[in-house]
């Protein structure tokens, strides 16, 4: 019906479908592209770098203040902190305190 449609009134289709990376016009971040909401549930699972896993007290922390000291006390964490380069960062909620994703 659409293309039939198209015949018709000479329908533009513009944008389709899930938008995954960003531009980002930053001169100082080292990737041009930042993740988006939309791209994290089909990119989170590939992703292997720029990973942050958060328990719950360290999210309400980070939600509460903007902000997460990097003296946080959870080694892992400072760890992953101070690995992480400059850019994007997929923060997962990890109530257990596994370090690890679970795509169930």
């Amino acid at each position: 019906a659409l293309l039939r449609s198209d015949v018709q009134t000479k329908l533009k289709l513009v944008n389709t479908g899930v938008r995954l990376l960003e531009k980002c016009d930053d001169p100082l971040m080292p990737f041009g592209f930042r993740l988006t909401c939309e791209g994290v549930p089909c990119l989170l699972p590939y992703m292997t770098k720029q990973l942050l896993f958060l328990s719950t007290p360290e999210l309400r922390a980070l939600l509460t203040r903007r902000s997460l000291a990097p003296d946080v006390g959870n080694p892992s964490l400072v760890a992953a902190l101070e690995t992480a380069a400059a850019g994007s960062v997929a923060i997962v909620h990890d109530p257990q305190g596994r370090r690890g994703f679970d795509p169930t």
